[in-house]
């Protein structure tokens, strides 16, 4: 007993993180009373643009929050708008209280439909300026040596944007079950640290580490803080890179409870979030299903991800109650894709800078794996039984659950 009580003692930041959840789990303040107060009273609105717009079906949605009030809201509007991060919006619509459980998890707690008279202006501030300014650099290269899709799911991979994705090819990635290649995630800050790593060779480690950490900041902010699980591994592997520099020994439960306590002091309102849920679990299936999947699959982006998609599964089910049959098999195929492909852009790119003339020449190879890619994603979504949806697929979730616990005590019985 008392070595358990020892074990759970030394995982502070673990500690300090669960209680802190259960905090805000039980003490979120609704602004529902605010939200109403505004619609009754107002059929203008405007404010901050603070995340990046979102495409939603024929429409985009940004996240504003209301300097005087302090209240966040959803706007809706056309996909032709030009938005902006930090940009000042203005317009006249119709305003809702949003009570759903996504607006929640995002503090917002209204949503504004069918505007008119909009008015949007850049945001004066530095820093934005110079974040908006890498993503619009790196949007041109893409936009410039690539065709379409292939030029808008590079963004997607790269930096997380998806606001020109067309209708189709967003339901194209959500029938094959390959959308979450168009978000940034761990795997994406993952590759970076890695990358960076390798630079070890040249440069002392801990003055490497001093390197390394700002440029993942820096990746995240680009990124955007508002992605939780880019977040959640950017923490994780600043708490690795820490502990490598004193040599401290590595504690997978305080790493995880430490992303999770500051993701929690950014927002709190995180607590709700699906994608908090997600990205945990994902990583948690990482740490105790990869040693036994290793035995078999040694590709690591292989078993990275089909140990995340069968962790994950079962709580996908439970929540959304719909199930894409072939999503198991289409992401073993691309899963050895999405490393070249990051390689090839590492490669490719800068030599487009320095020689723009043999541009032409030099994509040839990552546009050929694109195709590739692209053509798979076609090809899954025609696939009959694609797409499975039913409030009973909780019992299909049960047997996985199950087969997960079996592996976990077969491994701690060994």
């Amino acid at each position: 007993m008392m070595r358990i009580v020892k074990y759970i003692a030394s995982r502070y930041f673990f500690l300090l993180a669960f209680i802190y959840f259960i905090y805000c789990l039980f003490h979120i303040q609704s602004q529902t009373n605010s939200a109403q107060s505004l619609v009754s009273n107002a059929d203008k609105y405007a404010g901050v643009i603070i995340e990046y717009p979102v495409p939603v079906r024929i429409q985009q949605r940004v996240t504003v929050l209301n300097e005087i009030n302090q209240l966040r809201m959803f706007i809706y509007l056309p996909r032709e708008e030009q938005i902006e991060k930090g940009g000042y919006i203005e317009c006249e619509g119709n305003g809702v209280v949003a009570d759903n459980q996504y607006a929640q998890s995002k503090n917002v707690h209204l949503s504004i439909y069918y505007c008119k008279d909009i008015k949007i202006t850049k945001g004066n501030n530095s820093i934005q300026s110079f974040i908006n300014s890498a993503r619009g650099f790196i949007e041109k290269i893409c936009r410039e040596n690539l065709p379409e899709p292939q030029a808008s799911l590079l963004l997607g991979m790269l930096i997380g944007s998806n606001e020109a994705f067309t209708v189709d090819f967003e339901n194209s990635l959500l029938l094959s079950g390959t959308s979450h290649i168009i978000a940034v995630s761990g795997y994406n800050v993952n590759f970076v640290t890695g990358l960076l790593l390798l630079l070890s060779r040249f440069i002392n480690k801990n003055r490497l580490m001093l390197i390394i950490i700002p440029l993942l900041l820096l990746y995240l902010i680009i990124v955007g803080v508002e992605n939780i699980p880019a977040l959640r591994a950017t923490f994780m592997n600043i708490y690795l890179l820490f502990g490598q520099m004193l040599g401290a020994k590595r504690d997978f439960l305080n790493s995880m409870g430490l992303s999770l306590l500051l993701i929690l002091i950014i927002n709190p309102f995180a607590v709700l979030s699906v994608s908090l849920y997600l990205s945990f679990l994902a990583v948690i299936s990482q740490n105790i299903l990869s040693p036994f999947v290793s035995k078999y699959i040694k590709y690591d982006s292989l078993r990275t991800s089909l140990v995340c998609i069968v962790g994950t599964l079962p709580l996908t089910v439970i929540l959304f109650q719909v199930f894409f049959p072939w999503s198991l098999p289409i992401n073993v195929i691309i899963a050895p894709l999405l490393p070249i492909i990051m390689e090839l852009v590492l490669i490719t790119f800068p030599l487009i800078l320095i020689f723009p003339q043999l541009a032409n020449v030099l994509i040839f190879p990552l546009r050929s794996v694109f195709k590739v890619l692209v053509d798979i994603i076609y090809f899954a979504e025609k696939l009959p039984l694609n797409r499975i949806e039913s409030h009973d697929l909780y019992l299909f979730a049960i047997p996985i659950f199950l087969v997960v616990v079996f592996v976990i005590y077969k491994r701690r019985s060994k």
